[in-house]
């Protein structure tokens, strides 16, 4: 018995300081590879990272206490940690990739223009954020599915956003105007969601403190000016998403929105819809808190 467990230990000794081997001889390969795509990337950022990792479970790759600094602001943001874990490696512009960046931090010059106000809301210049997103896109549809774009700080709150556009050409030629096109992208769905980490309420309490009123008093006129709308408010679709932003005001930890149009449409038409009514309306836009 005792030899067949000598025997279990060595075979698993062996497994461990293989798998570790083969990691590190990973880690260094994935190392050489990003210093070489980093080389492209020199005309408008240095980019430095303390070490790489390679997790031969699952193939992601975690790059540790990242420093970027742009050629143009030269503003310095440092990046606790990325993690690639999956990334089309064949195109210019990744036809899929899921990325999260953890622990975010801005130079503190950058911090500093928006610092009296995050001071005001009880934040200092450690503040930290996250960011992450997930996509997919068919060339030949010219439609990206963009199943994750997660962005947030910590004690403040995260937003999720999920969608799905058509007619987005994100080839090189033309990734320059993508952006001037967006009301020619074709919006099939889209999900919003906030959850808060006490952000609402450090607003609460700043607006009270520049009110001179108490946060009950600011939270139940908001409740109020709600009401009133709603007693007006004769379509019901209109009145149960004001019912859903009333339980939100009521207990700020999350509301969620919903896009879902009857039909796939520009999102330039929702522009030209007229009153908020008929956008909401247009769109088929659902609040739930």
């Amino acid at each position: 018995m005792k030899k067949m467990t000598i025997i279990g230990l060595t075979l698993v000794a062996i497994l461990v300081g293989g798998y570790i081997g083969a990691q590190k001889y990973a880690s260094g390969l994935a190392g050489e590879k990003i210093d070489k795509a980093l080389v492209g990337l020199a005309k408008h950022a240095e980019v430095e990272y303390e070490s790489v990792n390679v997790n031969l479970l699952n193939q992601s790759v975690r790059l540790s206490n990242v420093v970027v600094t742009p050629a143009k602001t030269k503003e310095k943001v440092n990046i606790k940690e990325i993690i690639i874990s999956d990334i089309d490696k064949d195109s210019k512009v990744p036809s899929f990739l899921d990325i999260s960046c953890k622990g975010v931090k801005y130079a503190e010059k950058r911090v500093g223009k928006d610092s009296g106000r995050m001071k005001e809301l009880g934040y200092d210049e450690n503040l930290t954020f996250d960011f992450a997103t997930k996509y997919h896109y068919d060339k030949k549809a010219k439609e990206i599915n963009i199943e994750k774009l997660k962005m947030g700080a910590q004690n403040a709150g995260h937003l999720d956003i999920s969608l799905k556009l058509g007619n987005v050409d994100l080839s090189p030629e033309k990734m320059k105007d993508a952006l001037g096109t967006y009301p020619k992208f074709i919006l099939h769905n889209a999900k919003i969601g906030f959850n808060d980490d006490s952000l609402i309420e450090r607003l609460m309490v700043l607006m009270a403190k520049n009110q001179k009123k108490t946060v009950a008093q600011i939270k139940d006129e908001g409740i109020q000016n709600i009401e009133k709308q709603i007693e007006k408010e004769e379509d019901e679709f209109i009145k149960n998403a004001l019912l859903e932003i009333k339980s939100f005001m009521k207990d700020p930890k999350k509301i969620t929105i919903s896009i879902n149009p009857e039909n796939p449409m520009p999102i330039g038409r929702a522009f030209t819809a007229g009153a908020p009514k008929d956008i909401i309306k247009l769109l088929n836009v659902k609040i739930k808190s």
